[in-house]
């Protein structure tokens, strides 16, 4: 048991950032964003509401912070 405590952390830590590169994953592969400049400002052609963005407003964030918690 002694050994084994130490290896609950990492696993931990693993599933935590496995599950935000599957939340950016997912968020990239579902939503076909278009957007770029134009006139020396940002664009897009509308708010995008498909996929993960239908449940959350910044998926891509969600992805991140699971990703850099681990590391706290």
């Amino acid at each position: 048991m002694g050994r084994q405590i130490f290896l609950y952390p990492i696993v931990l830590g693993l599933l935590i950032t496995v599950s935000g590169q599957l939340i950016r994953g997912g968020t990239i592969g579902l939503a076909y964003i278009i957007r770029g400049g134009q006139n020396r400002q940002v664009y897009a052609d509308g708010l995008v509401t498909t996929g993960i963005f239908n449940h959350v407003r910044n998926p891509l964030y969600i992805g991140n912070i699971l990703m850099l918690w681990e590391l706290v």
